[in-house]
């Protein structure tokens, strides 16, 4: 080798020991790029004695207990020159890495890193050296990969431990493992449809920061093996297929398969709301129910007390209408139309009865023009009532019907057209005290014929 005449003789004059070992190493800087790779800015000082092997460059390594990480190409500065370096300095040194280690040197001292990807060597192609005196300089350096310590191999030609000077990067490089077993789930829950299901998980090198998320729920890292609870899950039968992960790693993850129980047949319950006090006019009342349900069928109604309402989300308020206003107890059920297996009772007291008053009240229909033949017209009257009497009719005008249905349309008739107003009245032969008035206005008189245009005159 090129530098063995200048060892041998070096070796043949001198016994004692290196002074590289005062060279040194400190972390300037450590960055993080958004590519997960990490700058490292480092402060090197090489101290070269007198006594110590000729200096042909240095050598950074980068270490990690879990995995090789890589220099990356372009990551720094591939000439060291020596206006960047102090004095001692005689020869440029060039920056390699891989494959092209020791391609400048040429040195066996450089073999344990040949061909190294976690290598950056700076070496010195001149016969006598690159400095022989001490120097510093900062470099920057680019690594892909977790990193933990840097060797700082400051005169690599010396072949010699001595030289060797590590520094920590404070990355813990332990790769984070995750698994998760399977622990009680419940049954089906009538009341909601659902059931939770317990994970166990076990993990090491976690995370320092972020939650660990299964199944799309997440929970406080505690301390290994760490049993997480999954609720408000549907149970239909079917297999879930999920993961739990670290937030802060998404790649510690594992799976979690677990099968849901089968689903819970339909649920109902009931509780009373709004009742309404008897209304005077009908001697009615109103009652909310307030329906709870799950796994409600999904199609048909619900029915209470024989009113049907569509089915939209539980809790679900319904109101039964038109419900006679007695004092009684009433006893009926909630059910769905489509499950007639999924009822509950419900149970409530009707309001006392009221004093229910007659109503009527009317408007005016057709009315005909005068009948030349008679002189005469009618005129329909739509009468509207509520709490008819049970008996009798209803009178207009003089002129009595038989009580059907409200409203109900009466037609008036043999009625003197003449043109004037008429004022009258209509109302119930069984109670006088319900009535209302009725005016209109009778069409003008028509022409009445003469008696002889009926016959025929003779001699």
């Amino acid at each position: 080798m090129r530098k063995l005449l200048i060892l041998v003789m070096l070796n043949l004059f001198i016994t004692a020991s290196y002074a590289c070992n005062n060279s040194t190493i400190n972390i300037v800087s450590q960055t993080t790029n958004p590519d997960g790779s990490i700058t490292y800015v480092l402060d090197l000082g090489i101290d070269l004695g007198a006594l110590d092997p000729t200096h042909y460059g240095f050598t950074l390594e980068f270490l990690s207990s879990q995995n090789t990480p890589s220099v990356v190409a372009g990551g720094f500065d591939p000439l060291i020159t020596q206006a960047d370096l102090s004095s001692g300095v005689s020869d440029d040194l060039t920056g390699l890495i891989g494959g092209d280690v020791n391609s400048v040197v040429g040195d066996s001292d450089w073999n344990p890193y040949d061909n190294r990807t976690n290598v950056l060597s700076y070496e010195s192609g001149s016969i006598f050296g690159s400095a022989s005196s001490d120097y510093s300089l900062t470099i920057s350096v680019t690594v892909m990969g977790c990193v933990e310590d840097i060797n700082f191999d400051s005169n690599t030609n010396a072949g010699n431990a001595a030289c060797i000077y590590t520094v920590s990067t404070g990355q813990d490089c332990a790769l984070c493992s995750i698994s998760a077993v399977l622990g009680t789930q419940t049954p089906c829950v009538t009341a909601t449809g659902q059931y939770t299901q317990e994970v166990i998980v076990t993990y090491a090198n976690e995370p320092a920061t972020g939650t660990i998320d299964v199944n799309g729920q997440s929970f406080v890292i505690t301390t290994s093996p760490q049993t997480v609870t999954l609720v408000g899950l549907t149970a239909d039968g079917n297999a879930v297929a999920t993961t739990a992960a670290f937030s802060a790693d998404g790649a510690c993850t594992t799976p979690v398969n677990f099968t849901a129980p089968p689903a819970c047949p339909c649920f109902i319950s009931v509780a009373l709301g709004t009742q309404t006090p008897c209304v005077t006019a009908t001697g009615q009342y109103t009652q909310q129910v307030i329906v709870t349900y799950a796994n409600a069928p999904a199609t048909g109604t619900i029915d209470v007390n024989g009113q049907s309402f569509v089915i939209t989300t539980s809790p679900q308020t319904v109101t039964l209408v038109g419900l006679t206003a007695d004092g009684n107890a009433v006893a009926t059920t909630a059910a769905f139309s489509a499950d007639g297996a999924c009822t509950t009772p419900v149970n409530f007291t009707a309001p006392p009865p009221c004093t229910v008053s007659c109503i009527i009240s009317a408007a005016l229909g057709t009315q005909t023009p005068c009948v030349t033949a008679t002189g005469q017209y009618t005129q329909q009257v739509i009468v509207t009532y509520a709490n008819a009497p049970a008996t009798g009719t209803i009178d207009v005008n003089g002129q009595s019907f038989v009580i059907t249905t409200s409203p109900q349309t009466v037609t008036l008739v043999g009625l003197t057209a003449d043109g004037n107003a008429v004022a009258t009245t209509a109302a119930f032969s069984a109670d006088g005290a319900c009535t209302t008035p009725v005016n209109f206005t009778a069409p003008p008189a028509c022409p009445v014929p003469c008696a002889a245009d009926a016959g025929t005159i003779s001699n």
